[in-house]
Order: structure tokens, then C-alpha cells, then sequence
């Protein structure tokens, strides 16, 4: 009835499927990501994602497994995760979701298909203030700029100058 409208990129706010995974509801959908105030995915979380994946899915339809901030899984989640991995259900569509593939281990990675998401300076711009609030990018120096590649790396900046009380 509402469905995604695929030639423009756009979602369309009434779509069912889009409000249960907004909502973290879909029955066939499961989230991962770093809580707040933790420094690694916990092993339990990978656990709970192995149970979900164990289950039958709805209507017999793919099931898909986000994971996002994968950089911050540690060895004993990635060592968890890694069967289901390799030998997953064929209705099972994992994705992973980092900023720095330098903090995942190699035998994660090895099993992964890669895709690269380039934004340019100003596409970078506008999700970062997103989620900043002030202008950070406006505050930085140009070595910055063309030193960090990702959102995210900017996103870690501003908060390691929070952590570390250093005001721009």
C-alpha cells in the first residue's frame, strides 16, 4: 500500500515495514549496536542475535542481521559471531555497518563482502552536523579535514575533545 519509492531513493513514512524497523519491531529484522556507555558489543547481544537467527522467520520471508559499529566487537563477540557467519541460514542477510575497518579483526573481514560508501566534503558535512549540534566541521583545521575520511572518524574526534575537555 505504501511502498518504497525506489527511482527516487526516498522511503515512504507509511510503509509498515519501514515503521517496524524504525520502531526495532520487524519480526524479521534484528539490530546490533554499541549501548550507550559501553566500550565493545557484548557478547550477550551476539548471543541473543544467534537465538533470533535460530528461530523461524515470519511469513518465511529473508531475515536480515544489522550490525551496526561493527568496529567495536571484541574478540570473544567476533569469535560468537563467526559460525553463524560462515554457515548461515540461506534466508539470513547479515550487514555490517563501521567507520574504521582498522578495529576489525581479519577473520571477521575475510568473510565479508566489502562496499565502500564515499561522500564528498560537503555530503560529510551535513551528516555530521546532524549529529553535532554546533558547526564542528567550521572549527577544524584543514590538516583535519584532510586527515579524517569518514563521519564517523569526525564524530569520534569531537567526542575524544569532549572526553578530554578540549574546547575548539
Amino acid at each position: 500500500e505504501h511502498m518504497y519509492d525506489i527511482s527516487n531513493f526516498t522511503i515512504n513514512e507509511f510503509n509498515k515495514s519501514f515503521n517496524l524497523v524504525k520502531e526495532n519491531a520487524h519480526p524479521n529484522f534484528f539490530l546490533i549496536s554499541l549501548k550507550e556507555s559501553k566500550k565493545n558489543i557484548e557478547i550477550s547481544q551476539i548471543r541473543e542475535m544467534i537465538s533470533f537467527c535460530n528461530k523461524s522467520s515470519f511469513n518465511n520471508q529473508h531475515k536480515i542481521i544489522l550490525i551496526d559499529n561493527a568496529e567495536y566487537l571484541n574478540v570473544n563477540s567476533v569469535n560468537a559471531i563467526l559460525k553463524i557467519i560462515e554457515e548461515p541460514n540461506e534466508k539470513i542477510f547479515f550487514f555490517l555497518i563501521l567507520n574504521s575497518s582498522k578495529n576489525l579483526l581479519e577473520t571477521l573481514k575475510s568473510r565479508c563482502i566489502k562496499f565502500n560508501v564515499k561522500l564528498d566534503n560537503k555530503q560529510k558535512k551535513l551528516v555530521i552536523e546532524k549529529f553535532l549540534s554546533l558547526n564542528f566541521l567550521d572549527n577544524l583545521s584543514n590538516d583535519y579535514k584532510d586527515y579524517f575520511l569518514s563521519p564517523g572518524d569526525y564524530i569520534n574526534l569531537n567526542n575524544f575533545f569532549n572526553d578530554c575537555k578540549i574546547n575548539l
